[in-house]
């Protein structure tokens, strides 16, 4: 990432849009109040970058999710829900991802 790293971007970011918005934003996970504290990460993982071609649909579901959940740690929150975002390339084994995804969010 250019211009400073992520720290900057975030810094930046939260100059940029101001309040109300500029307090949601972690380098981690959002923070929204509604109801209630959440707790919002989306994490993506990208094959070559983060994970070598070719690696195993369910190794990269649990990848995935240890990432999410991690950043959700970092700031002291606890699970209760998830969000998924993939893109996959064809041939992708879809099924074998979402069972080891669901199996592992279980635990």
């Amino acid at each position: 990432m250019s211009g400073g790293g992520e720290d900057a971007l975030v810094g930046w970011l939260r100059s940029t849009l101001g309040k109300p918005a500029s307090e949601l934003i972690g380098d981690d996970a959002a923070m929204l109040r509604l109801g209630g504290e959440w707790a919002l990460t989306v994490d993506s993982q990208i094959e070559g970058t983060h994970f070598l071609p070719g690696l195993d649909a369910a190794v990269i579901a649990l990848r995935l999710l240890a990432v999410n959940v991690s950043d959700l740690a970092a700031v002291g929150a606890v699970p209760a829900y998830g969000l998924l975002a993939l893109s996959a390339p064809g041939g992708f084994d879809h099924r074998r991802f979402f069972r080891a995804f669901a199996a592992a969010a279980k635990r």
